[in-house]
């Protein structure tokens, strides 16, 4: 299978880093900490703004001071973390101006995990505290569009959880999902679901220009190659 595009859009956590059992050890002890016992808890962890999850899960605590907290033991608690399988090689592969980062987290939570798994920093990171409205709504995604300068329907947005996927439909972008966090099933809405970026090969085209030159940057045509898992 073939997609094309001119800049890929990448969640970070369970997308670019092997993170996510980590994220979920913090928030279940600090649950545990505040005697939580939430539904959500785990959802809320790995796809919510840290200051959206909070509010819906501890409303009567002092949201800062929970945040402040969390995303600390966060950005310090990345002994050990590793890339996803393919992402280095991946993004080595795509030119530096053609692929950016969105993702719930703070901005110096997200390049202390990138720097741990030894991961180049993008030239636009996009992070929870940059939006007002974070997954499902699509602000986030279409804001790292715009700071590429490329119309959101010429990128693709790399995503693994069914949040994550729905923020991107919501802003017309498609959506390759991975099944590194949550089953096939709930993957559904992703164009094509694959099992990790060893998947994807790249082969990076001549600029070209968009429909609106006006308005747009001329950027290398990404054509990739996709091994779907279904």
């Amino acid at each position: 299978m073939q997609l094309e595009c001119q800049a890929i859009i990448f969640d970070l956590d369970g997308v670019l880093v092997d993170s996510i059992p980590g994220v979920l050890r913090i928030w279940r002890e600090w649950a545990r900490i505040h005697g939580l016992n939430h539904p959500d808890l785990d959802t809320l962890a790995i796809t919510a703004r840290t200051e959206e999850a909070v509010k819906q899960l501890v409303p009567h605590l002092d949201v800062f001071a929970e945040v402040q907290y969390l995303e600390e033991q966060e950005a310090t608690a990345i002994e050990g973390l590793r890339p996803i399988s393919g992402a280095a090689f991946l993004l080595k592969s795509l030119p530096p101006e053609s692929w950016s980062v969105f993702t719930s987290v703070r901005r110096e939570t997200a390049l202390a995990k990138l720097r741990a798994a030894n991961l180049p920093e993008p030239r636009i990171l996009i992070s929870g505290d940059q939006v007002q409205h974070g997954k499902p709504a699509p602000h986030g995604y279409l804001l790292a569009a715009e700071q590429i300068g490329v119309d959101p329907r010429e990128c693709l947005v790399v995503e693994d959880t069914p949040v994550g996927i729905e923020a991107a439909a919501a802003g017309g972008i498609p959506v390759i999902a991975l099944a590194t966090t949550h089953s096939l099933e709930k993957l559904i809405g992703a164009q094509v679901i694959l099992s990790d970026l060893n998947a994807i090969q790249v082969t990076v085209c001549s600029s070209t220009a968009l429909s609106k030159p006006d308005d747009y940057k001329r950027l290398s045509r990404i054509i990739l190659d996709l091994h779907p898992i279904l």
